[in-house]
């Protein structure tokens, strides 16, 4: 299932869909986009980004490394909403789990 927003509702891309066989639905009219975790997360990512260039003065053209740093950083850090565990350590225990491997506390390097 694809959710798609409204403008993709042309006939074209009907056929396209169809031919693939990829079952579609279009969002809700009206409506601000429906991933709110995933947006608030660019922007809280867009902001640290922002605010680590400034803060440090570096230039601009170092955007993408300063992106690729707190990206980085925001996995290794611990979240209350987790139980104070990462994103790193949740995601490598579920795959632990779900290849029937015994591992409660997935560590990073």
């Amino acid at each position: 299932m694809v959710k798609y927003n409204n403008e993709l509702s042309k006939p074209v891309f009907q056929e396209f869909f169809t031919r693939l066989r990829i079952q579609i639905k279009p969002s809700a009219l009206n409506t601000q986009t429906q991933n709110k975790g995933v947006e608030r997360l660019g922007g809280v990512i867009k902001d640290k980004i922002r605010l680590m260039r400034v803060g440090t003065k570096l230039l601009a053209l170092l955007w993408p490394e300063i992106s690729r740093a707190i990206v980085y950083l925001y996995n290794k850090t611990p979240r209350f909403d987790y139980n104070w565990k990462t994103p790193y350590d949740r995601f490598h225990t579920f795959m632990a789990h779900r290849d029937s491997v015994i591992l409660d506390d997935r560590k990073p390097n």
